[in-house]
């Protein structure tokens, strides 16, 4: 059986001895194969009798079975079998009956009776077969290809033997940035790869033209031309892609809500890698039209609380819509948090570091650094934004917190989130080099935290902390034994403290942000989604 995506192994129950009763405890048969046709010899491996028996005239008596046959089946160990059952498994019938029950032939394909044998034996081993496995077509429309979509796109079109082997395969329907979008149903991945190298040369979608080709308009018009003007040759190939540039009076929300919906039809899956919140009417209309959505843009799911609602559902739509990469990127924290809920482990606080630069910036205050020295030191090394307030007012971090208090059923809006900035909001109207220049006016007061912090046995980190129904985002006071105490540069890391894990927090770390991390989260849930019940 298949259940939400879930393999689950397929049992039989026989006899070994066809002339006597069957005991009480019955024999588990574990697998299900096609007879293989290559041999070797093993000394340690798995003995598969299989049998094909022909409709009986009259049904034999209950008390006995089919007799395999003398020759067997084996194989070198149990994962062999085991393949050798996911990959031919769902394409033979087999009837699972109890061992007091007849096993009627009729209704029995291929029954295998499974042994460990010893050495000496003859082995037959089986080589899977790619087309023995069904693949899901899947259309994907890929809303914004920055940096994120563009690793996407690169992700799918690498992994296509990969994706075979696990049952789908991802189309491109149409691709979307800030100029406009290419209609690719008709593309292949060679035309393909080409828009990625395109548009990671730093080039609009729209601006692609694709190269001609040998018996293009161009050549024939020019042939032509040479020849009095006749028109000679076939037709011309049909376009694989189609630009679509919208008019300027169109608002960017609205033309991609009319992409969408215009692209409903073929079913498509809806891929937003935008950071933006002109997204929202296209996924509120792709989920009302029952099509399913990937996202890593943490506004929509931060936007107001009835958005957020109509976006996942309540309850939630865990079969239609997956946006795992909005917090952590690839890190399992927004599985791991509807996992512990759905086990009905009551969550008493979530507690995190939800930002690599300012983890960074924390564990080098913590060091002996100055404020103003170490937003400087990150911006060389590219851990802040082009405009470091964008990471130092704690924004990034309100939003992530806010999905999650929103997982556990809290009904709040980002004003109801209590967000301290690193900087005084007197410093929002200066240029960046201004910024920068008058940070050095909190380096002393960040200097005092620090130590009072120390004093008490403790460290300052920039946290997210979810507690009694609450978000408070800004410095606070960790034990430096904690998870969260002992965290160091750029990773992100989250306690979930629950019912179950009263001692200890279950903890989720690692590298919370970055193209390649982020592309990941979302392919994943993408061939989730594409094994989920619709």
């Amino acid at each position: 059986r298949v259940h939400g995506g879930t393999f689950l192994q397929l049992t039989v129950v026989m006899d070994t001895q066809p002339d006597t009763v069957p005991s009480p405890e019955p024999e588990i048969v574990n697998q299900v194969v096609q007879q293989p046709t290559e041999t070797q010899a093993s000394s340690d491996f798995q003995n598969i009798h299989l049998f094909t028996p022909q409709p009986p005239s009259t049904p034999p008596p209950s008390t006995q079975l089919p007799t395999p046959p003398a020759s067997s089946i084996q194989f070198p160990s149990r994962a062999k079998a085991v393949e050798a059952f996911r990959v031919f498994g769902q394409k033979i019938n087999v009837a699972v009956k109890n061992t007091a029950q007849t096993v009627r032939e009729a209704e029995v394909g291929t029954v295998i009776k499974t042994n460990i044998q010893k050495a000496g034996k003859m082995v037959t081993s089986l080589t899977p077969r790619r087309s023995s496995v069904i693949v899901h077509r899947v259309p994907v429309v890929v809303l914004g290809i920055g940096g994120v979509g563009l690793a996407v796109v690169k992700g799918i079109l690498s992994a296509r033997d990969f994706h075979q082997e696990l049952g789908v395969n991802f189309t491109f329907a149409a691709l979307v940035d800030s100029s406009g979008a290419l209609l690719t149903s008709e593309a292949n991945d060679k035309l393909l790869w080409e828009v990625v190298e395109f548009k990671a040369a730093g080039n609009r979608l729209v601006d692609f033209k694709e190269k001609p080709t040998a018996d293009s308009h161009d050549v024939f018009t020019a042939m032509s031309a040479g020849l009095g003007g006749t028109s000679i040759g076939p037709p011309p190939e049909p376009r694989k892609l189609i630009n679509i540039r919208p008019r300027d009076e169109i608002p960017a929300d609205q033309f991609v809500a009319s992409l969408v919906k215009s692209l409903t039809g073929s079913r498509p899956y809806i891929v937003d890698c935008t950071a933006t919140e002109t997204t929202i009417p296209a996924l509120l209309d792709a989920v009302r039209a029952g099509l399913k959505v990937v996202a890593c843009n943490k506004k929509p799911f931060s936007f107001t609380q009835e958005t957020y609602d109509h976006l996942v559902g309540v309850p939630k739509r865990l079969n239609q819509i997956r946006y795992e990469s909005t917090v952590g990127a690839a890190i399992p924290v927004i599985a791991t948090l509807t996992r512990t809920v759905n086990a009905n482990d009551h969550i008493t606080k979530i507690a995190g570091s939800f930002s690599g630069t300012l983890g960074f910036v924390m564990s080098e205050l913590e060091q002996g650094g100055k404020f103003s020295e170490i937003v400087a030191r990150a911006k060389s090394l590219r851990y802040t934004e082009p405009d470091p307030r964008d990471d130092l007012s704690g924004m990034d971090v309100a939003r992530k917190a806010l999905i999650l208090a929103r997982g556990l059923g809290i009904r709040m809006e980002m004003t109801d989130v209590n967000l301290e900035p690193l900087y005084p909001m007197s410093m929002s109207g200066l240029s960046v080099p201004e910024f920068l220049e008058a940070l050095s006016s909190l380096d002393e007061g960040l200097e005092k935290k620090v130590q009072d912090a120390k004093q008490a046995g403790n460290v300052l980190r920039y946290a997210a902390v979810i507690e009694n129904s609450q978000i408070k985002v800004g410095l606070t006071e960790v034990s430096a034994d904690s998870p969260l105490g002992r965290l160091r540069g750029t990773d992100n890391l989250i306690e979930f403290h629950t019912a179950f894990y009263r001692s200890a927090p279950l903890v989720l770390q690692g590298a919370g942000a970055g193209v390649e991390l982020t592309s990941a989260g979302v392919i994943s849930d993408m061939i989730e989604l594409a094994f989920a019940r619709s």
